[in-house]
């Protein structure tokens, strides 16, 4: 499946980073993603999981990693929190690879003038724990911006049987079919 994306992105994409990209870890963090969101909905599941049951962490994230048709992002809980995941669709969508992209701080993901408009969305997220329906304008690392709507944003929680209860970061699901937003 790498192949695939080395035709997407171009000469200029690096590919994903098997140590670490596709690690037992990174699996594992893909499944807490989905886990938490499950928790903080009701039992919800995201929407290229709803017809799956009893998926393996490793399942579970090749499903998700490799959906260039929706984008899956998460941030650690750094106080400027940086990406620690983007699956292909991500990686596309903005523009960058997988090293860039678990590089960049949050933030950088709007433009200037979105810049507050999202911080105060993600304190919203952070007071209720999740939101279903958010729209907004992005930024890719090649500054082409685009308007993503009904985006799936929540914290994303330690497992159950982990003692430490501190919220892990905060992670968004959304469709990549986006739209456009030109410059005046």
């Amino acid at each position: 499946m790498a192949v695939r994306a080395f035709k997407i992105y171009g000469a200029g994409f690096k590919g994903p980073s098997p140590s670490v990209e596709s690690s037992a870890e990174m699996q594992a963090h893909v499944a807490r993603l989905v886990r938490s969101f499950a928790r903080l909905t009701g039992g919800k599941s995201l929407p290229v999981l709803q017809e799956a049951k009893n998926l393996d962490d490793a399942e579970i994230w090749r499903r998700l990693h490799y959906d260039e048709s929706v984008a899956l992002l998460s941030t650690g809980p750094q106080e400027d929190p940086i990406l620690n995941y983007g699956n292909l669709g991500a990686q596309k969508l903005f523009e960058v690879n997988w090293e860039e992209l678990t590089s960049l701080p949050g933030r950088l993901t709007a433009g200037p003038m979105e810049r507050q408009e999202r911080q105060d969305f993600l304190d919203r997220v952070s007071k209720y724990g999740f939101v279903t329906d958010y729209s907004g304008i992005r930024t890719s690392a090649k500054g082409r911006k685009f308007r993503i709507v009904n985006a799936n944003v929540w914290n994303v929680l330690p497992d159950e049987d982990d003692t430490d209860s501190s919220k892990l970061g905060q992670a968004a699901f959304f469709s990549t079919d986006v739209t456009r937003v030109d410059e005046d």
